[in-house]
C-alpha cells in the first residue's frame, strides 16, 4: 500500500481548496483561539510570525508557510471525514454524559 502511494503523483490542491483551508483556519481561530494558534504554529516555519508596522501605519504579519505540512494535515482531515463517527478517535457516540430522567 505504502509503495503504491509513493509511486502515485502528488495531487496538488486546487485554488478553491487552498482558500477553504484558509477559511477553516480563520474559523478555528475564532471558535477556539488556542487550537487555532497551535495549528498556525504547525503551519509556519519555526512557528513564528513577524509583526511590523509600515510607514503608512498599517500593521503586517509575515511568516513562511510550510506547504507540505498544510497538505499533509488537509489529507489527514479528509481521511478522517470519510470515517464513520464511531470510528474517530476521541469520539464516543454510544454514551450520553450527564443524561437523566426526572420521572
Amino acid at each position: 500500500m505504502l509503495l503504491e502511494q509513493a509511486q502515485e503523483p502528488l495531487r496538488l490542491p486546487s485554488a478553491d481548496e487552498i482558500v477553504s483551508l484558509a477559511y477553516d483556519l480563520n474559523k478555528r481561530v475564532m471558535e477556539d483561539p488556542q487550537a487555532g494558534r497551535e495549528q498556525l504554529i504547525r503551519w509556519l516555519k519555526d512557528g513564528t510570525l513577524r509583526v511590523s508596522e509600515a510607514p503608512d501605519g498599517k500593521t503586517y504579519a509575515r511568516g513562511d508557510l510550510l506547504p507540505l505540512v498544510i497538505l499533509a494535515e488537509a489529507k489527514l482531515a479528509e481521511a478522517e471525514n470519510t470515517k464513520p463517527g464511531n470510528h474517530l478517535p476521541g469520539r464516543y457516540t454510544h454514551v450520553v454524559a450527564g443524561a437523566r430522567s426526572d420521572r
